[in-house]
């Protein structure tokens, strides 16, 4: 369920702990200032309830009703209130604090208070944020988090980190480092090089006293095995210390549909199986192909009641340990272009896109092909919450039409859809098995400026519409590059596996279209199972 009251939304499980979360709100970063504090917000509802409000609207004392303060500070130009920091600097409530504005906890509003609050500030915390450093001189090409070095793209994600001055190192724990340098480790030159010469880490996140300093916001160009994990596990100190530590991994086979061959799907489940593993199946219940891109110009409309060998292939999969996740209704949009050829599995459903030759605006969209862009153009002309609904309810009945039981999980095509959409699955499904997509005003209530944002989780969340999202977060096997999409071999997705271990309840979860040779599956899961990770159905993933 979603609350909302006045400016502040509250979701995720009535149980567990409750954070209050707080962003920034106005000026040229409002879109971007609220999407960050949305992903905060989506990683502490794994631990329970969550509110998330501007940081304008903080009441003095509202720290005390909850188990941690989450801050994301996105605008360097904020003036927060005098009550907000009071309560941080002068409480006990746990504060995690990412990001921008951590001046004002020392200077408070700049009155002739701010001597006295900055000693007071040193004096509990041991580290003065008047004279911490802004570096946007160093390239931080990686987080350094319990031994392991978590990718950060310090190219595009240039500089920004507010480095903090130590005063009294005694009473700080530096959590983890920022390493400067990209692509290798080198000197940092920007970072109060006076106190650190010749270092090649800078303090990226620490912990005094009631609160835990994130040198930035971490939610910039985030990748599979990056720097966001430390965000998502430093989380635990202040919601979960009670949680046990796990080491949980799932695979879902991806785009099988009336089209797909049924011995391939007896030999993947097989294949599995045998290896222990539990395993997902995505299935597009109808395969629509309506300028017969697949079959030289034979349009086609397939559902799973046409295809009894392979419902029968279903089944067995399903005796071998195989659940099936309902993916999408067609996977494409009537005879829209969306943006490829109309065809199931190729086109988004529940968005419109379309192919650039530039992956900067302004766009040209122009004819896809292997090196353009794909690019997100908004919903869909005429969309509605209640088709969508019909639409994600008749795809599901389809499974029972073929006498498949209905599915409990749903996954988005593309992990894409309207907010409308949504909502829509939401109105179906109380599960998706995914990532999510995000647009500016989710929060707010105010209209999107087409600002959007896509977010993988690490373990299990809430999201924004309600529903529980289980997680996939190492993307999948990808041969070579088209339209924006970057090659991905069986290494890089083990690699990226054993980075998930920094995060106490660890996830390694994948996804695998079986059209691809079974030995680069086999790859991949060996690799995952060799760094202790062990296979579950999705549906228990933590």
């Amino acid at each position: 369920m979603v609350l909302r009251s006045g400016s502040a939304v509250t979701f995720g499980p009535a149980s567990g702990a409750k954070a209050l979360v707080l962003y920034d709100t106005g000026g040229s970063f409002a879109a971007q200032a609220e999407m960050y504090g949305l992903a905060a917000a989506h990683l502490a509802t794994h631990f329970g309830r969550v509110t998330i409000k501007p940081a304008l609207d903080y009441t003095r004392g509202e720290a005390t009703s909850y188990d941690a303060l989450l801050y994301v500070g996105s605008d360097y130009l904020r003036q927060l209130p005098t009550a907000l920091i009071d309560d941080v600097v002068g409480g006990t409530t746990s504060v995690v604090w990412a990001g921008a504005n951590v001046r004002g906890l020392a200077a408070g509003t700049g009155g002739d208070d701010q001597p006295l609050r900055r000693a007071q500030f040193a004096q509990r915390y041991g580290w003065d944020p008047l004279v911490s450093v802004q570096d946007d001189q160093d390239l931080f090409g990686a987080v350094r988090y319990k031994g392991r070095d978590l990718a950060r793209d310090g190219e595009r994600d240039k500089g920004g980190l507010v480095v903090p001055h130590l005063t009294d190192p005694a009473k700080v724990t530096v959590l983890a480092e920022a390493v400067c340098g990209v692509p290798k480790p080198g000197p940092c030159v920007g970072a109060d090089a006076t106190v650190r010469a010749g270092a090649t880490t800078v303090p990226w996140a620490i912990r005094s006293a009631n609160l835990t300093y994130i040198a930035e916001a971490p939610f910039s160009y985030m990748t599979e095995g990056g720097h966001y994990l430390a965000y998502a596990d430093l989380l635990y100190d202040a919601l979960g210390r009670d949680r046990d530590e796990v080491r949980q991994a799932a695979v879902r086979l991806e785009d099988v549909s009336p089209n797909s061959d049924p011995d391939t799907i007896r030999r993947y489940a097989d294949y599995l199986s045998g290896e222990g593993v539990p395993f997902q199946i995505a299935v597009i219940p109808n395969f629509v192909d309506p300028n017969g891109s697949t079959l030289a110009g034979e349009p086609r409309n397939l559902t799973l009641a046409d295809r009894p060998k392979l419902v029968s292939a279903l089944t067995y999969a399903q005796s071998r340990g195989g659940v099936l996740v309902q993916h999408g209704t067609t996977h494409q949009r009537d005879t829209l272009d969306n943006p490829y050829s109309a065809a199931s599995g190729d086109d988004f459903e529940f968005f419109k896109a379309g192919c650039s030759s530039s992956p900067n605006p302004p766009y040209e969209i122009v004819e896809c092909e292997e090196h353009t862009d794909v690019q997100l153009l908004g919903p869909l002309d005429g969309e509605s919450e209640d088709a969508d609904a019909r639409r994600i309810a008749g795809g599901r009945g389809l499974f029972e039409r073929a006498g498949l039981a209905a599915p409990t999980l749903f996954e988005t095509p593309h992990y894409t859809a309207s907010p409308a959409a949504y909502r829509a699955i939401r109105r179906v499904y109380g599960v998706r098995y995914e990532r999510g997509l995000y647009t500016d005003g989710l929060l707010s209530g105010r209209p999107s400026t087409g600002y959007i944002f896509d977010q993988y989780f690490p373990y299990s969340v809430t999201d924004v519409f309600g529903g529980k999202v289980l997680p996939e977060n190492l993307g999948s096997f990808a041969p070579r590059t088209y339209s924006g999409h970057r090659v991905r071999t069986s290494a890089d997705i083990v690699a990226a596996a054993r980075a998930n271990l920094v995060v106490r309840e660890s996830t390694a979860s994948f996804f695998f279209h079986p059209f691809l040779p079974l030995e680069h599956l086999r790859e991949i899961v060996t690799g995952i199972k060799a760094a202790g990770y062990t296979f579950v159905p999705a549906e228990k993933l933590r």
